[in-house]
Formats: structure tokens, sequence, C-alpha cells
């Protein structure tokens, strides 16, 4: 025969079990968060464009999570803290998705491996990149060898094997699983080369990431009718004041690299709009990111030619 609880029973049971669900916030606003969240979401770790460091900004990086499934696209320094902070687990990082092989997008790479190998994952982790990725991920290995080595005679397992490195030199469907679907194109940020922007297709939103580029019709071709794209942008006043002042700085080099391999905020709205986007986030913010004037100006510019949603992207915003 089989157990009745009592109606008694039955409402301690439920009204514990909500409880425990939904203590941290009111029952009403838990409940809505819990039935509203996509499944396909977009954490922004980092807003900050550049090499150098931020006050409250750290460099280039952005996390989407599908069905609780992190899927990392750039690995700009202080990556590992800000996913900690955004309460992604370590161990839980299976991909990785690099958009180019400027520092600031990879700053933090080679520490994360071994912060998500001491974390307890135990693989595999497979990283798509451009070349030459596996030859610099094979030489960190070498370089760390002598400390990894202590970690594994201290109890850790053999992690680097678990790593793979899959470099991606053309455009098109780069990555697929039961979740995601992954495609990319080429744009243009010379002298690097190739450097890429991705989009990422889940089952209920798709969302854009542009890398470093300039204005770039395959970009607006691969983000048509995103739901979100995310993109960097430049104020390019500040950047011609900024570099002028730079002691040493080839002036001459250093605009000619901005003005034709970076956007504009001007740019960036014409560019959302060809792409019938949604949704438009503004990140990579650059030169100066901690200036509190500068998202009022790169919003005031993008709005001018997109009629859509536009957010001035800040370190761990969900989109």
């Amino acid at each position: 025969m089989g157990y009745r609880l009592s109606r008694r029973q039955f409402l301690a049971t439920t009204s514990a079990a909500a409880s425990a669900c939904f203590a941290a916030k009111p029952w009403s606003t838990a409940f809505a968060e819990a039935t509203s969240r996509p499944r396909t979401r977009a954490i922004l770790l980092g807003t900050a464009g550049g090499p150098l460091p931020k006050p409250s900004r750290y460099q280039t990086s952005h996390v989407v999570i599908v069905d609780d499934h992190p899927y990392l696209i750039d690995c700009g320094d202080g990556v590992g803290y800000r996913l900690v902070q955004a309460g992604v687990k370590l161990r839980d990082l299976r991909y990785i998705f690099v958009t180019h092989l400027h520092s600031d997008h990879i700053g933090s790479y080679f520490p994360l491996l071994e912060e998500a190998w001491l974390s307890g994952m135990n693989g595999p982790l497979d990283v798509y990149a451009p070349p030459p990725m596996e030859q610099m991920t094979k030489s960190w290995f070498d370089t760390i060898r002598y400390e990894m080595n202590i970690r594994i005679q201290d109890g850790f397992p053999p992690f680097e094997d678990h790593v793979h490195v899959h470099e991606v030199r053309e455009p098109g469907l780069i990555f697929q699983d039961e979740r995601v679907r992954v495609t990319s194109v080429i744009v243009h940020h010379p002298p690097i080369a190739p450097a890429f922007a991705f989009r990422l297709d889940g089952s209920d939103r798709s969302i854009g990431f542009s890398g470093d580029t300039s204005k770039s019709d395959d970009l607006i071709a691969l983000a048509k009718n995103a739901d979100v794209l995310v993109h960097e942008v430049e104020d390019m006043a500040a950047v011609d004041k900024l570099i002028r002042s730079m002691p040493g700085r080839n002036v001459e080099a250093g605009l000619k690299h901005h003005y034709e391999t970076h956007t504009s905020s001007e740019d960036v709205g014409k560019i959302a709009a060809a792409a019938n986007v949604k949704k438009l986030v503004l990140s990579h913010l650059s030169p100066t990111a901690d200036d509190p004037n500068l998202p009022d100006v790169v919003l005031e510019a993008a709005q001018k030619d997109f009629a859509g949603e536009i957010v001035v992207g800040t370190d761990l915003m969900e989109i």
C-alpha cells in the first residue's frame, strides 16, 4: 500500500521546498526570474578595451551560458576572477573561443587553464582559436612544467593532455553540440590575421560577438536578425587625444591602427541597423574605459543610426 501524506504534512513539505528554492529573494521575484530567464544568456565578464589595467573594468571576455553550460569568448586579464564572481565554476569550463590573439583578449588564457585544472576539472577542454594558439599553448605547458609536476606530486591528476586546441583558419561553422551552434567570419583587424567574429545560436536566442574590427559587411551578415550583438566601440576623438599625449608613441601608426581596424561610436549604430539586431550591447570600451563620460558619448553617437535597444556594457552585466 502506498504512503499518503496528510494535508498538514503536504503543506509543510511544499512550504519547506518553496522556502529552500526562494530563500534569498521574495517568492514572487524568484519565481518570475526562474520562469522568465532565457535558456541562452550572456554575461559580460570584462568590458574594457586595450592592454592597460583599469580600476573598475577588466579586459575583454564574455561567457554565454546555455542550460547552465558555459561557453567562454575571449580571455582578457582577470577572466578567472570574473567567472567566479559571475557564479561560473572553473571546473565546469569545457569550451573556449578566442576571436584573436591580442594580449587584451588572451591575457588570462594561460592562467585560466591552470586555475580550471586546480579547481577540479578533469577535462576535456576544447579551445577554438586562430593560429599559432596550439604552439603557444604547448610552450606554456613547457614553461610551467616544473610547477605543474609539483602539483601532480601533491595529488592533482595530469591535465595537459586534456587541453585540445583547434586552430581556426577559415570562416564558417566551427562548433556545434546539442545546445549551441557557433559560426564565425573573418573581420578586419590588421596586422592580426585572421581575426574572427562569432555568433552563438541556442534554441531560444542568438548572440553575436564582434571581436575587434572596423565596420565589416561580413560581420553584418553574420549578425543578421540576431537577438543580441555585443560589439566593440571606440570614441575616436578620445583616441586621438590619448595617442598624441603618449610619450614615445608613433602617433601616425597609432592613429592608423585605431581608425582603420576598430569601430567608432558613429559606425556601431549603423552596423546594428544594417544587421537588424534586436539589441546592441557596447563593450570593449576604448580608449578610456573608466571615463564616467564615455558611456554617454558612445551611446549618443550610436543612437543616431540605430533605433533599437542599446546597452552600454558593464562588467558582470547579464544580457
